[in-house]
């Protein structure tokens, strides 16, 4: 019963990520906003829409690139409610 129970959670936990989840076009929207025109953004520029730069910057460099963002907004690090409403 508990393995059930517990199985039909991670489920339900699953599927509501995924509703959730930013679609491709809002992650490449919100690095435009982010980055205006850069190539990358740095640590102090990110921190406005990242929750978690560490994570975020996998390559250790410091900087974000729009690649680096864009898995990280679809990992569900990007704070989307800064996107406006008509996105």
């Amino acid at each position: 019963m508990r393995t059930t129970l517990a199985t039909a959670l991670v489920m339900l936990a699953t599927v509501a990520y995924a509703a959730d989840a930013p679609t491709s076009a809002q992650c490449q929207s919100m690095w435009t906003q982010a980055s205006s025109g850069s190539q990358s953004i740095p640590q102090s520029q990110a921190s406005t829409y990242v929750s978690n730069f560490k994570q975020a910057d996998q390559n250790g460099d410091g900087q974000l690139s729009s690649t680096e963002f864009v898995t990280a907004c679809q990992g569900g690090l990007v704070n989307i409610s800064r996107l406006p409403a008509n996105q």
